[in-house]
C-alpha cells in the first residue's frame, strides 16, 4: 500500500502539472522532442498553444488496466508530449516491466512521444531507476527520465506554485548549505494553499522528513503564536504548523483589508460618476433655456444675457452653446 510520503508527492505532482515541463526544459527533453517532431508539424502545418494540463492517469492495455501516479500533457510550439509520472521512494523490479506499458499505453492512447518521469527523493532510488531496461533481449530498451534531489533541487522556484516548493524542500531536506532557505520558502508558500487540510499534510511530510542540521535552524526560531502541542504529536512540527498558519492569517487579514479598500475605491468612484451626470444634465438644462428664450427674443435667461443681446439689433445669448434658431 502506498505510504503517506508517497501520496503527498503525487498530489503535489497533481497540483502543480508545469512542475513536469520544468524537470523536462531543464533535462533539456523538450527542445530534443521539438528537432524530433519538427518535420511532421511542419506537414501538418497545425497551430498549438503553449499548455500544461493533467490527464486521466489510467492507460488501458491488451492485459489489463494500468494506472500511473500522474499523467500529465504538454503542448508547447509545434511539440506535444504525454508525460507518465511516476514517484519511487524505494527499488522495487516489477516497476522495471509496468513502466515500459505506461509509456507504450500513453504513446498509443495521445499519439505522440511519451517519456516516463520518475521523481526519487533519494540519489540511491535515482541511480537504481536511471538503469536501461532490455524489452526483447535485442535492440529495443527503455530508459526512464530520473530526476532525483539534484535535479528536484536545482528547479527556479522565483514564480512556481506552492506545492513546487514544497518539493524543492523535501529534495534538500539533507542539504545543510541550501536546506534551511528552501524550508523557509516553503512555509511561507504553503500559507497560500486554500485548503488547511493539505497545507497541514504538506507540513508535517516536510517536517519529518528533515536533517537533524536542518532541523536545528529552525528549532530556534521565535513563532508569531504559542498554542499547547497535541497529544503525541512532535513539538517541532506543531511550531511549523502554528508559524504558517499565522501567516496564513496575516495574508487572509491583508486580502480582507484589500477587499475593504477595493469597496471604498468603487464607492467613491459612483459618487464622482453621479456628480458629473449632475453637471452635464445642468449644462444640457441650461442650454435648452438659452436657446428657447433667443428664439422667442424673451429673454429669460440671467442678466448678463439680456444685456448683451439688448445691445445687438439680432437677439443673442453669451451662454456656451446658446445660439438663436
Amino acid at each position: 500500500m502506498p505510504s503517506t510520503v508517497h501520496e503527498v508527492l503525487v498530489q503535489a505532482v497533481r497540483a502543480a502539472p508545469e512542475l513536469v515541463r520544468a524537470l523536462l526544459v531543464s533535462a533539456g527533453y523538450v527542445e530534443r522532442a521539438r528537432q524530433v517532431d519538427a518535420g511532421a508539424a511542419g506537414e501538418a502545418g497545425e497551430a498549438r498553444e503553449d499548455r500544461v494540463s493533467l490527464e486521466d492517469a489510467g492507460l488501458p492495455t491488451l492485459v489489463s488496466a494500468l494506472t500511473a501516479d500522474a499523467l500529465v500533457v504538454i503542448r508547447q510550439g509545434d511539440v506535444k508530449l504525454a508525460v507518465v509520472v511516476e514517484v519511487q521512494l524505494e527499488p522495487d523490479e516489477s516497476k522495471l516491466y509496468t513502466w515500459p506499458s505506461y509509456q507504450a499505453a500513453a504513446r498509443y492512447r495521445h499519439r505522440c512521444p511519451a517519456p516516463v518521469v520518475v521523481i526519487c527523493p533519494s540519489e540511491r532510488v535515482a541511480a537504481w531507476a536511471a538503469r536501461e531496461v532490455s524489452i526483447d533481449g535485442h535492440r529495443s530498451t527503455f530508459g526512464a527520465c530520473v530526476f532525483g534531489p539534484k535535479a528536484l533541487g536545482g528547479l527556479d522556484v522565483r514564480s512556481g506554485a506552492p506545492e513546487v516548493k514544497w518539493l524543492v524542500a523535501y529534495a534538500l531536506r539533507d542539504d545543510e548549505a541550501r536546506g534551511p532557505r528552501a524550508f523557509e520558502d516553503a512555509t511561507e508558500a504553503l500559507a497560500q494553499l486554500p485548503d488547511e487540510v493539505m497545507m497541514g499534510l504538506y507540513c508535517k511530510t516536510l517536517s519529518d522528513a528533515l536533517s537533524p542540521a536542518v532541523r536545528a535552524h529552525y528549532e530556534a526560531l521565535e513563532m508569531n503564536q504559542q498554542t499547547a502541542p497535541e497529544a503525541e504529536e512532535d513539538p517541532f512540527v506543531t511550531r511549523v504548523l502554528e508559524r504558517v498558519r499565522a501567516r496564513r492569517a496575516e495574508l487572509a487579514a491583508g486580502r480582507a483589508e484589500g477587499k475593504a479598500e477595493g469597496r471604498r475605491a468603487r464607492r467613491r468612484a459612483r459618487r464622482r460618476a453621479r456628480r458629473r451626470a449632475r453637471r452635464r444634465a445642468r449644462r444640457r438644462a441650461r442650454r435648452r433655456r438659452c436657446s428657447s428664450c433667443c428664439a422667442a427674443a424673451v429673454f429669460t435667461c440671467p442678466s448678463r444675457c439680456r444685456r448683451e443681446s439688448s445691445r445687438s439689433a439680432t437677439p443673442r445669448c453669451s451662454t456656451p452653446g446658446c445660439s438663436p434658431r
